[in-house]
């Protein structure tokens, strides 16, 4: 255990559970610097290096646990008395919940959690609940093509297979028949994991028409089971099959859609339970209305940059309050004055590798951009099974309307060239 920093009389402590993968931890620190401290939790068996403890240390507290036996990490945190308690990835909301149980901090419950990251166990809550939802069905581990085509007997084609605890679209693949379910299980990219086939939820309209996509998210915030929506992000088209190739706030939607997909939402929400932190809750504008595709219990992976760029709001802000308070900001919604937006341009399906990039320096300079950052260097494996996160470069920015976000948008893709092998 590392030693506690200097005690600041009069401010709350927010344990943060540390993921080196999704937590921007300076943009946290700077997050309500003067109005809390933080304590970052922080998994040794993540390998994480000497010198970010010691930046995690200047920030606020640090305290290390090993693995994720609850009862022994949250004897190692309890000394430091939290009065909160917050993680910002997947595969830290259940440990996350167990050690609020633990600390007696308030959290979703553990069975909350649990279906907030596990597909198949959401889609059955949700039904339930009797939220609309596409069929479903587990696959499990290392099933062998004879159970895979029994499986596949009661299944309705077409339809998407999706890791049972996977983010970021990884693996996700259509699938049209028995005959390519068992391929797709076959060059998978995670081993021995479960997989959920999910009917495939029909195009709002026809993708390659598509000026944005037909799905949005909508970031929520709940206390004691209250729910208020903060902002509702619109996204890019998708890359083949299913990568995310961009979002922007606010959404372009019209105000009947836009309160549609929030009550989606808000029944979503209810119907898993959740009742408290920050979500984000990605839907589908399908012909027969929207449904859900996915809840995630923790802040949406470019959401804070989209919405202080939007509104000036802070998503982790908001987080932090909720998990400190336990009552709504009283700021929610958002106002948005202006367009946030990030492209993720990701590499065609047949790509192997990054062969050149030109034109980033340029696209850099242009009005309004706050950040071109490469993801992939020349030379690199490139693997569409990567999912959303197997991404080449991004572009942040903010603009007027969406008007000017859209023309924004086909400059950079003209000016930054990339080759293929």
């Amino acid at each position: 255990m590392i030693a506690k920093a200097a005690r600041h009389d009069g401010l709350p402590l927010l344990a943060v559970l540390y993921e080196p993968r999704s937590i921007p931890f300076l943009a946290l620190a700077r997050s309500g610097a003067r109005r809390r401290r933080l304590l970052w939790v922080v998994d040794h068996g993540l390998g994480i290096g000497a010198d970010v403890l010691q930046t995690l240390a200047r920030l606020g507290a640090v305290v290390e646990i090993e693995g994720s036996d609850p009862v022994r990490a949250a004897e190692r945190i309890a000394p430091f008395a939290p009065d909160g308690i917050v993680c910002y990835a997947d595969n830290q909301l259940v440990l996350t919940a167990r050690l609020a149980e633990q600390l007696g901090l308030s959290h979703n419950s553990t069975e909350v959690a649990a279906r907030l990251t596990d597909k198949h166990l959401q889609r059955a809550a949700l039904e339930a609940g009797g939220v609309p939802v596409p069929g479903h069905w587990l696959v499990p581990a290392a099933a062998s093509d004879a159970e895979v085509d029994q499986l596949a007997a009661g299944m309705r084609f077409p339809a998407v297979l999706k890791l049972r605890a996977g983010t970021g679209g990884q693996d996700a693949t259509p699938i049209a028949d028995a005959a390519g379910l068992r391929a797709a299980l076959r060059s998978a990219t995670a081993a021995d994991a479960d997989f959920v086939v999910e009917e495939f939820l029909p195009d709002g309209v026809v993708r390659s028409e598509q000026i944005v996509a037909d799905y949005v998210s909508v970031e929520s915030a709940v206390a004691a089971g209250e729910i208020r929506h903060v902002a509702v992000t619109g996204c890019f088209p998708l890359a083949e099959p299913f990568r995310e190739t961009g979002n922007f706030i606010p959404s372009m939607l019209g105000e009947a859609e836009h309160a549609a997909v929030q009550d989606c939402a808000s029944a979503a929400l209810r119907a898993l339970g959740v009742t408290t932190g920050v979500t984000h809750t990605e839907i589908k504008l399908t012909p027969a209305g929207p449904r859900v595709i996915e809840v995630n219990g923790r802040v949406g992976g470019d959401i804070p940059d989209l919405l202080r760029l939007a509104s000036g709001r802070d998503m982790f802000d908001i987080s932090a309050q909720l998990a400190l308070r336990q009552r709504l900001p009283d700021d929610v919604p958002a106002r948005c004055h202006q367009v946030g937006y990030i492209l993720n341009v990701q590499a065609p399906v047949g790509a192997t590798s990054l062969l050149a990039v030109d034109g980033l320096d340029e696209a850099a300079k242009f009005d309004e951009i706050e950040a071109v950052v490469l993801n992939r260097r020349p030379g690199q494996r490139l693997d569409w099974r990567d999912g959303t996160y197997g991404y080449v470069y991004s572009a942040l920015g903010h603009a007027p309307d969406h008007r000017t976000m859209l023309r924004r948008r086909e400059e950079i893709l003209e000016t930054v060239r990339l080759s293929f092998g």
